[in-house]
C-alpha cells in the first residue's frame, strides 16, 4: 500500500498556563464516516436527510490503513465511527467491532458519535469494545430538540436502557434560541447529571452555512467561569507550529460541576480553524483523507 502524500503530524501537544507545549510521537487520530445519511435534518448539519451509502464501503481496508500506518511509526491512537448517523448502517459497524476485537487492534481507543435516537443506535452503542460514546444531544428538553432534528424524538429515547453510561458523553453546540445564555447552560447541565451521564461539551456552531452564522452563540456567552459552583480543571490550546506568538488555532477550557456522588466534567471547545488537521485524517469507504475534506487524498 502506497500512500499519494506524506501526512501532516503533529510535533507538540497542546500547551498549558502550567507549561509550554511538549513534543509527541508520531500519531494519528482516525475518523471512519461509515455513511453521510441521517433520520435527523439538523439546519448546522451538512448531511442533513442525506440517503445511506449503496454497497461499496470497505472495512478491511480500513483496517489495512491501520497497519500500514502502524508500519510506519505512526500510531493510530483512536478510531471515531461517524456518519450521518452510523446506526443508518449497523453491519456495517459490527463489522468495524469485529475487526476491533482483533489482538492487534486491542490498543486503538474506539469511540463511537450517534445521536442516540434510534433503536438501532442504543443497540450498537451497548458493544462493550467502545472506551468512549458521543451523543449529540443539543437541549434538555425533547420537543425543543425535535424542532431542531426535524423529527420526532420518543419520549423513552433518552432513557438509554442497558448502555453503560460511565462511557457516555453528550456533545451540545450552542444555538441562538436554545442553549444560548448561562440559565440554559445550567439547565442542560442538570439534565445531564439526571441522565447520569458524567461528561458535557459545550460546542460553538462552526460556520457551515447562513443558518449557522444566525445562530452562533460564543462560549463566552455562557459564562461558565463566572458560574461560583464549577471548579476549573485545565486550559490549554493549539498553536501554529513555530509560532508561539500566534493566535490559537483551536482552544478547550475545562471544569468541574456537581457533587462528589454525581460529578459531571464539563468542557468547551471552539475550534478556530476547521482545516487545521495535523494528525488527524478521515476514511470514507475508499479513500484516505487529511481532514476532513473531500479532496486532499492520501490514499
Amino acid at each position: 500500500m502506497k500512500f499519494l502524500q506524506p501526512i501532516e503530524l503533529r510535533r507538540q501537544d497542546c500547551a498549558s498556563p502550567a507549561r509550554g507545549s511538549m513534543p509527541v510521537s508520531p500519531f494519528v487520530n482516525l475518523y471512519a464516516k461509515v455513511t453521510a445519511g441521517c433520520n435527523a435534518r439538523c439546519p448546522f448539519c451538512c448531511n442533513a436527510m442525506m440517503p445511506p451509502e449503496g454497497p461499496g464501503w470497505d472495512v478491511d481496508k480500513l483496517f489495512d490503513i491501520i497497519r500500514e500506518l502502524e508500519s510506519q511509526g505512526i500510531k493510530v491512537t483512536r478510531l471515531m465511527v461517524t456518519g450521518g448517523e452510523p446506526a443508518l448502517v449497523p453491519e456495517r459497524v459490527e463489522r468495524i467491532i469485529e475487526r476491533l476485537n482483533e489482538t492487534e487492534f486491542f490498543h486503538i481507543h474506539a469511540q463511537l458519535n450517534t445521536n442516540g435516537l434510534l433503536s438501532a443506535s442504543q443497540r450498537i452503542m451497548r458493544y462493550d469494545r467502545w472506551d468512549y460514546i458521543s451523543v449529540s444531544m443539543h437541549h434538555y428538553d425533547l420537543k425543543r430538540l425535535s424542532e431542531l432534528y426535524g423529527t420526532v424524538i420518543p419520549d423513552r429515547a433518552l432513557e438509554f436502557y442497558d448502555i453503560n453510561r460511565q462511557k457516555m458523553n453528550v456533545s451540545c453546540n450552542l444555538i441562538r434560541g436554545y442553549i444560548d445564555s448561562p440559565s440554559e447552560a445550567r439547565k442542560m447541565m442538570d439534565k445531564t447529571i439526571q441522565l447520569g451521564i458524567p461528561r458535557l461539551g459545550f460546542v460553538a456552531l462552526l460556520p457551515m452555512n447562513e443558518w449557522c452564522n444566525q445562530h452562533f452563540v460564543s462560549l463566552d456567552s455562557i459564562g461558565l467561569e463566572a458560574m461560583s459552583d464549577l471548579m476549573p480543571t485545565f486550559h490549554k490550546w493549539d498553536l501554529p507550529s513555530n509560532q508561539p506568538e500566534a493566535a490559537p488555532l483551536c482552544e478547550c477550557r475545562n471544569f468541574l460541576y456537581g457533587t462528589a456522588e454525581q460529578p459531571l466534567n464539563i468542557y468547551i471547545r471552539y475550534k478556530s480553524t476547521p482545516n487545521h488537521c495535523p494528525s488527524l485524517l478521515s476514511y470514507d469507504g475508499q479513500h484516505l483523507h487529511q481532514g476532513f475534506g473531500n479532496d486532499n487524498i492520501i490514499i
